[in-house]
């Protein structure tokens, strides 16, 4: 024992290590750390794995054949000497030695990531370059301006802004696809996920001039539920929101005709071809020139947050962090 203490002091380590057992032939694979033979490609199909819960999931998203992706988390297994996923009959769930490996896994993806990202903006001649997916709102009022002022500071820095739904930018973000994502509470925020309030809305009940609801000031929600809407994307934010507040009150919106924007919507309301939701300040835009009538919507769900996510704000690129500090209007770092 004095011996040891002794060694592990002085920093001797090939004497203490002269003083252990050797191994036995049939385990000298084992004695190179398996972390020499790990390679990226393989830690990213597992944790898709994870995600997923499903191994042809994970392999299409790394366009890999489903035998080539189960073969490769199998080696894993083998490297590491343990089992990693259960095989159940409708998927996969991680063991508890496979959690502990996403978890690694995620923060070494994420490492990998914000690498990629700070040398690829010297690769592209430019300084940084940024991944922002937004609902239609942000993309529409408050985006713009916050650009504008974020270029004349950062002229260099690119931002690739696409609008995109909730769902689909919150998967986005978790994936690594977008850096940031701005989105509303219409489905359940993943607890995977950062966010912080970026902005607010309201939202109005748009009529044509001549309406039998043109002259009223505020209105329940279920008394517009008796007309016919001018939908937005079915299955987007816009559409979640409306059929959750429709389903609260056991009614359905009647859909007379479906646009991709606030925008359209606006301007078939105008033709007369329903009625519909819109942000007050797109509405208020178009209130005079369309002829649209405002009116206010009686429902705590009217006031619409717009929030911002990403996977992690310290492992972003500089860029993209001073980006969210400009949206949040405050210091780099803060």
């Amino acid at each position: 024992m004095q011996k040891t203490l002794q060694t592990e002091e002085t920093g001797d380590y090939d004497a203490l290590l002269d003083g252990l057992p050797s191994a036995p032939a049939s385990t000298s694979r084992a004695t190179v750390p398996p972390i020499t033979r790990l390679d990226f490609f393989s830690l990213k199909l597992f944790a898709d794995v994870v995600e997923l819960r499903n191994m042809t999931k994970a392999a299409e998203r790394n366009y890999l054949a489903a035998s080539a992706a189960s073969k490769r988390i199998s080696d894993l297994e083998e490297m590491f000497s343990t089992q990693l996923l259960y095989r159940l009959a409708r998927g996969v769930e991680p063991t508890p030695a496979g959690y502990v490996l996403y978890r690694h896994a995620q923060s070494t993806l994420g490492g990998l990531r914000q690498l990629n990202a700070e040398l690829s903006e010297y690769a592209q001649g430019v300084r940084g370059q940024i991944r922002v997916f937004a609902s239609l709102a942000a993309v529409i009022q408050f985006l713009p301006d916050d650009l504008a002022k974020f270029r004349e500071s950062h002229p260099d820095v690119r931002v690739d802004l696409q609008e995109q739904s909730t769902s689909d930018t919150l998967e986005s973000v978790t994936s690594g696809l977008a850096d940031i994502g701005i989105v509303s509470p219409v489905v359940e925020y993943p607890d995977a996920l950062q966010f912080w309030h970026y902005r607010a809305t309201r939202l109005v009940l748009v009529t044509p001039a001549v309406h039998p609801l043109a002259k009223r000031k505020s209105i329940k929600f279920f008394e517009a539920l008796e007309h016919e809407f001018v939908s937005l994307t079915n299955g987007g934010g816009w559409d979640r929101l409306v059929t959750q507040a429709a389903n609260a009150y056991n009614q359905i919106v009647r859909t007379r005709v479906r646009v991709g924007s606030y925008d359209a919507a606006c301007h078939m309301v105008r033709a007369k071809l329903g009625i519909s939701i819109v942000p007050g300040e797109i509405a208020a835009g178009y209130s005079k020139s369309l002829g649209i009538k405002m009116i206010r919507l009686d429902e705590p769900w009217a006031e619409l947050s717009l929030d911002m996510c990403v996977r992690d704000y310290k492992t972003l690129a500089v860029p993209a962090r001073l980006f969210i500090d400009h949206l949040l209007g405050r210091k780099p770092g803060g």
